[in-house]
């Protein structure tokens, strides 16, 4: 009985033993496993000159010899810089054409072909996204794993400037002189600056500032400063002179259209000369192409085709009804919740009682 006893310790402690090793080696693997995933996110290379602050310096082991692992022939000349993310490279070529190739093997994984050359415009890769410029005056943002046009922007001339990608904006030069600010998600115009010259630089994101050069040999740094506190940057108010940067004037409407100073920021119109076709009605939906266009709904229809389109205002749960279910949703975006221009029906920079009164006659409503 004693050898019997004797025997079952000793297996015992050789569980345990073998249960303790187990644990630390498995965690030593799992945290290797985490290290080593954290280590392949720190690889990647998502835009021009690697970050935001433009450093070019990366924490990626880096070959020792010249082996070529894979090439791959677009159609033409390649000046633009590669983007690694999400086990892609993303890259522009004078062929008039954004690649997408798999960073392993460089096999083709999609093409989209823009208006002309995407030649000196590099790449940006951000949540699920790649922007970039081409030299038919167009800036875009395409989807990373499709290639498919998720929306444009044209700024009138050649792009050359690489977009910086930060706080759900991006930041590109031009040059027509101006840099521009732009809705990440939806292409909207969010301000614009005007400089002296030509802008062919690359802006730098860093500590809340945008940097960035202009061929009038000046170095800017810009800055969310809004002096009236009135939602309208002082950049955006210097660059209209019917605007005033000391004044809260976002609510009023200087051009006595169709929508306000804060409004016509959004939009991207001139808030100083009247914009009659914001008061169009195009889909006949009750909404104005205008406040459909700021809060982000298609002016040219009138009811949602399919589940991805944005649902006519304001079916918020694109049902196509305004039923009881998008008084909550719309309840929900009142303050104190963040402020969603989705909910803000009168257009003037706030969800409030005024945009709950215009909420409300619609209750029943449907489309086909």
């Amino acid at each position: 009985m004693s050898k019997v006893l004797s025997f079952g310790k000793s297996n015992k402690l050789k569980f345990i033993l073998a249960s303790v090793l187990a644990f630390i080696f498995g965690g030593l693997f799992l945290f290797s496993q985490s290290s080593s995933s954290q280590a392949q996110g720190l690889d990647e290379w998502p835009m021009f000159h690697h970050d935001l602050n433009h450093t070019g310096y990366s924490t990626s082991t880096a070959p020792n010899t010249n082996g070529v692992l894979w090439t791959y022939q677009t159609g033409n000349a390649v000046y633009s810089s590669p983007a690694v993310a999400g086990g892609k490279v993303y890259i522009g070529s004078t062929d008039y054409k954004v690649y997408a190739l798999d960073a392993t093997t460089g096999e083709f994984i999609w093409s989209y072909q823009t208006g002309s050359q995407v030649a000196w415009s590099s790449p940006a890769v951000a949540n699920g996204k790649v922007y970039i410029g081409s030299r038919d005056g167009y800036f875009y943002a395409l989807d990373a794993s499709t290639g498919g046009l998720i929306w444009s922007y044209q700024t009138g001339v050649i792009a050359y400037s690489s977009p910086a990608v930060a706080g759900g904006k991006v930041y590109i030069g031009s040059p027509d002189g101006k840099v521009y600010a732009l809705d990440a998600a939806t292409g909207t115009f969010v301000w614009s600056y005007q400089t002296g010259d030509y802008v062919y630089s690359s802006p730098a994101v860093a500590g809340g500032k945008v940097y960035i050069g202009s061929s009038d040999g000046k170095v800017y740094a810009f800055a969310d400063l809004d002096s009236d506190n009135d939602g309208m940057p002082d950049v955006y108010e210097q660059a209209h002179y019917c605007l005033n940067p000391l004044v809260p004037d976002a609510t009023a409407n200087l051009d006595d259209d169709e929508l306000n100073n804060y409004a016509e920021m959004v939009v991207g119109t001139d808030p100083c000369f009247p914009n009659p076709e914001l008061a169009l009605d195009s889909d006949g939906d009750g909404f104005t192409d205008g406040k459909e266009i700021f809060i982000g709904t298609d002016p040219l229809d009138a009811c949602p085709d399919n589940s991805s389109d944005d649902a006519w205002p304001p079916d918020l749960d694109k049902n196509k009804a305004v039923t009881i279910l998008d008084v909550l949703l719309y309840k929900a975006k009142l303050p104190p919740a963040p402020y969603d221009r989705r909910y803000d029906l009168d257009t003037n920079g706030s969800v409030n009682i005024l945009d709950v009164l215009l909420f409300k006659p619609l209750l029943g409503k449907t489309c086909q």
